[in-house]
């Protein structure tokens, strides 16, 4: 296949992988209404700015409202709680920096994979800011989701581009393999946004895509 054609269907997977994600999993739910929309920025927003002072278990409800110059009932009328906004939030968050991170578009392959899983280490260790207590409670409170959003690429990325599973997944099934993945991508990356002295983002992903695909060659490579 020439480079030209290549590159197109790198660029088709790439887009099927995105508009799949972004496609609701029920059917069209109704338009939401732009000051539904603001109102949940100026939510997470405010969230997010707390969360740069302090951890989430020190942050209430009425901190998040007062931030977003909005009242409780405002907040209840688009979250249950804050652990709701939390997790909300930052699934749309690492997945917007996992597809920043990818750009341009990449087909299933150990690249792709190691930028992937760098964008995910970037992304806990901006979050988390290095702090322990950042993590444990990360982990206990939204770690699930992330996990989960972490899984639901992975798969949807496989699903269309089968001969990434026949090449580096022979016989196995796409979602214990979405999952292994998932699963071991988030707990490195907790693992590596938690030390003091960290060797880059590039060369620590690198070093789990190779465990991962069973290519010792990646480590070391720049």
């Amino acid at each position: 296949m020439g480079k030209i054609a290549l590159s197109s269907l790198r660029r088709q997977i790439w887009l099927n992988v995105v508009e799949k994600l972004e496609a609701p999993a029920c059917p069209p739910a109704p338009k939401v209404d732009p000051r539904v929309r603001r109102t949940r920025k100026l939510l997470e927003d405010a969230l997010r700015g707390l969360l740069a002072e302090r951890p989430l278990s020190e942050i209430s409800v009425g901190d998040i409202a007062d931030r977003a110059t909005l009242n409780r009932a405002t907040f209840y009328a688009h979250f249950e709680d804050k652990s709701h906004l939390a997790a909300t939030m930052l699934s749309d968050d690492l997945h917007d920096a996992i597809v920043k991170r990818l750009a341009p578009p990449k087909s299933f392959d150990a690249e792709s994979l190691t930028a992937f899983t760098a964008g995910a280490f970037e992304f806990m260790a901006r979050t988390l800011q290095g702090c322990p207590k950042h993590a444990d409670e990360f982990g206990s409170i939204v770690g699930t989701t992330l996990q989960e959003t972490l899984q639901r690429f992975l798969y949807t990325w496989l699903d269309l581009d089968p001969r990434a599973m026949r090449a580096f997944f022979p016989g196995a099934d796409k979602d214990t393999v979405a999952a292994v993945l998932a699963w071991s991508i988030y707990g490195a990356a907790i693992r590596w946004s938690r030390l003091n002295r960290r060797t880059g983002s590039a060369e620590a992903a690198r070093e789990i895509v190779s465990l991962l695909l069973r290519e010792p060659s990646l480590v070391g490579s720049r």
